[in-house]
C-alpha cells in the first residue's frame, strides 16, 4: 500500500508539473510574464494589488472597501453586499455625487494591478464567474497610464450590465472627456453554460497591428490599432494630437477587477439579490518574446516628430536621430528584408537628412552638392567670435583642391580638421564656427544611453558651448573636466564652456585619447588646437567619431 500511495503522490506531482509547463508555453512567441492564481494567502497580495476606496466613477451606487475582497479555496472572491457603510470620501457642504453622502447603501471592492505588473502587448487572459442580473456589473479591464481619460485608452476585457457581456476599447474624441468606442456585445445564450453557474474564459491578444478580445476562444472584437489614433482635441492642456494609446509600448495598463452596482450602465437595484459574488481563478500576462511591435511604434513616433518639427533645426537634428536609431535597432533585430515599415521609415529618414543638411548648412550663393561655409586666409573678421566675412563653396568633387575645415573619411560619422592654417586678421590661425553634433545609433555608447563623442590624439582642447544651466557631462577614462568659465581670456567672450584636460593636473600642452560621453543634442561652437591657452598654432589635427552608419554626423 505504501508503494501504491508513493506512486499516485508522484503521479500527482508529475501531473501538477506538466500544467505548470502547459501553463508557461501556451501562447507560442510569448512568455508568461505573471500569474496570480489565488491560491494563498486570506486577502489579494498587497504586493501585486491594490485597493481603490470610495465611490469612484459612473455614479454607481457602491462604496469600495478593502473588506469586500477575499482569497477561499483557490479564488479571489469579490462580494457585493447591501449593507451601510462609511463613505471615506464625504466632504460636507460638497454637491459631487460621490462625495455629498456621509454613508452609501451598498459595498463592494475594487482591485487592480500595481506597478510593475503593467503591460502593454501581449495575452492577457482571466478565468471568471460572474453574478448576472438587472443591477451587477462586473468588469476586467484597465486603462493606460499616460494622459488622461479617454486619451490613454481604456480596454475592457469583460463587462456584464443590462443582461449582456460586453467587450469594448475606448480612446480620444475631439471633445475632452467624451470617448470614441469600439463597441461588442455577443449573445450571451450562444456561450455553453449559464454565466451564473460557470466559469468562462476571457482573453486578449495585443499586438502592433489589432486588439482582439475572445470569449472561451471565440472572438468578440478585433479592433485595427490604425483607427485608434486620438485627434486634436482643440485645447492645449495635453499634446495628444496623433498620440496612438495602444501603440505606445510605455503606456502600460494594469488589469482591473470590480464588482460595481447600479450606476450608469448597472441598472436598478430594487430587484437585485445581495450578497453577490464575482469569482476569478485566475489572472496570467503572456509578453512578447521579441520586440517587433515596440520598435516598430518607436519608428511611427520618429516619424512623427520629425514631420511636426522640419522647419525646426535643433528638433529635426533629435527627430533624425530618433529616427535612425530605431530604424538601426529594428533591423538588427527584424531584418531589413521585405519589412515594409522598415522600408518605408528608411526612405524617409534619408529623405529628411536630405532636407535638413541643406536648411542647416546655410550656403552661399553659388550652391553645391554638399557645403560648407569656410573663411579664406586673408579674410576680414569682424569683432564677433562667431561671425563671417566672407565664405566660399567647397563641393564633394573639388573638396580636394581647397582647405575646407572638415573632411568626412570613408569611416561613417568622421570627420577630421584639416591643417587648421585659417589666418586670421591678427595673424594667428584659427577654426571658427557652429555646428551641431548628434549620434543616430546606440553603437559604443556609454552606459546610460549618453551621446558619444571620441577625441584622438589631440593636443589641446574641446570645448563645448551653451549646455544651458543645469547641465553637465559625464567623462569616460578618467577624464576631467578642468574648468568652467563664464568669460576665459584670450578666448573671447564666452559663456557656460567645459575644456577638455587630460588626466594631469595642468590644462596646458595636454595630449589627450578618450571618450567623452554628452547627454543631450547640443551644440558644438568652437575647437580650438592650442599649445598654450592664448595661442592657436598652425598645425593640429582634431578628430570627433560619433557612433552609427547613417548619414554624417556633424551637421552645420
Amino acid at each position: 500500500m505504501k508503494h501504491i500511495v508513493t506512486v499516485l503522490i508522484f503521479a500527482g506531482m508529475s501531473a501538477a508539473l506538466s500544467a505548470q509547463e502547459n501553463v508557461a508555453d501556451k501562447y507560442p512567441g510569448y512568455r508568461l510574464e505573471f500569474a496570480d492564481e489565488f491560491d494563498t494567502g486570506v486577502t489579494p497580495d498587497p504586493d501585486k494589488w491594490e485597493f481603490e476606496t470610495g465611490m469612484r466613477r459612473n455614479h454607481e451606487d457602491q462604496v469600495y472597501t478593502t473588506d469586500n475582497a477575499t482569497i477561499s479555496d483557490g479564488m479571489l472572491v469579490i462580494e457585493a453586499r447591501k449593507e451601510k457603510v462609511k463613505n471615506p470620501d464625504y466632504k460636507r457642504y460638497s454637491s459631487d455625487w460621490n462625495k455629498k453622502n456621509q454613508y452609501g447603501e451598498y459595498s463592494s471592492s475594487s482591485i487592480i494591478l500595481k506597478n510593475p505588473y503593467r503591460y502593454h502587448y501581449g495575452v492577457y487572459e482571466v478565468r471568471a464567474k460572474i453574478p448576472v442580473g438587472t443591477g451587477y456589473w462586473p468588469a476586467i479591464w484597465g486603462c493606460g497610464d499616460k494622459y488622461e481619460w479617454p486619451y490613454n485608452g481604456e480596454l475592457d476585457i469583460m463587462e456584464y450590465y443590462g443582461n449582456a457581456i460586453h467587450a469594448n476599447l475606448a480612446w480620444g474624441s475631439n471633445n475632452r472627456w467624451q470617448a470614441k468606442w469600439s463597441s461588442k456585445a455577443p449573445k450571451m445564450n450562444e456561450f455553453e453554460g449559464d454565466f451564473a453557474d460557470n466559469f468562462h474564459i476571457w482573453r486578449t491578444e495585443w499586438d502592433h497591428n489589432s486588439l482582439r478580445i475572445y470569449l472561451d476562444d471565440r472572438l468578440i472584437n478585433e479592433t485595427d490599432l490604425d483607427l485608434t489614433v486620438n485627434p486634436n482635441p482643440g485645447q492645449s492642456w495635453y499634446n495628444v494630437d496623433g498620440y496612438n494609446p495602444y501603440r505606445d509600448p510605455e503606456n502600460k495598463f494594469g488589469v482591473w477587477l470590480n464588482l460595481a452596482l447600479g450606476g450608469d450602465n448597472g441598472g436598478s437595484l430594487d430587484k437585485t439579490e445581495f450578497p453577490a459574488q464575482y469569482l476569478v481563478d485566475y489572472v496570467r500576462v503572456y509578453v512578447p518574446e521579441s520586440d517587433d511591435a515596440a520598435l516598430r511604434y518607436r519608428i511611427s513616433k520618429a516619424r512623427k516628430m520629425l514631420d511636426e518639427n522640419r522647419d525646426n533645426g535643433s528638433y529635426t537634428a533629435e527627430a533624425i536621430a530618433a529616427l535612425s536609431e530605431a530604424v538601426s535597432d529594428a533591423e538588427t533585430h527584424l531584418g531589413s528584408s521585405d519589412d515594409d515599415v522598415i522600408d518605408s521609415a528608411l526612405d524617409a529618414l534619408q529623405k529628411s537628412m536630405d532636407d535638413f543638411y541643406k536648411s542647416m548648412i546655410n550656403p552661399c550663393a553659388d550652391g553645391g552638392t554638399f557645403r560648407f561655409r569656410h573663411l579664406l586666409s586673408g579674410c576680414t573678421l569682424s569683432s564677433g567670435w562667431f561671425e563671417e566675412k566672407e565664405c566660399v563653396i567647397i563641393t564633394d568633387d573639388d573638396a580636394a583642391g581647397y582647405n575646407q575645415l572638415f573632411t568626412f573619411a570613408e569611416a561613417p560619422g568622421v570627420a577630421k580638421t584639416k591643417g587648421m592654417n585659417i589666418l586670421t586678421a591678427d595673424g594667428k590661425y584659427l577654426y571658427r564656427d557652429s555646428w551641431n553634433l548628434y549620434v543616430t545609433d546606440k553603437t559604443d555608447r556609454l552606459a546610460d544611453n549618453n551621446f558619444l563623442f571620441k577625441v584622438e590624439s589631440a593636443e589641446g582642447y574641446l570645448i563645448i558651448k551653451n549646455l544651458g544651466s543645469g547641465k553637465y557631462f559625464g567623462t569616460d577614462n578618467n577624464v576631467a573636466w578642468s574648468h568652467v568659465y563664464s568669460d576665459k581670456p584670450g578666448f573671447g567672450a564666452r559663456s557656460n564652456y567645459f575644456e577638455i584636460a587630460g588626466t594631469s593636473a595642468g590644462i596646458t600642452d595636454v595630449t589627450y585619447s578618450g571618450d567623452v560621453a554628452v547627454s543631450g543634442i547640443y551644440n558644438l561652437q568652437g575647437v580650438r588646437v592650442a599649445d598654450t591657452l592664448d595661442s592657436v598654432p598652425a598645425a593640429g589635427n582634431l578628430y570627433i567619431v560619433v557612433s552609427g552608419n547613417r548619414a554624417q554626423k556633424i551637421i552645420k
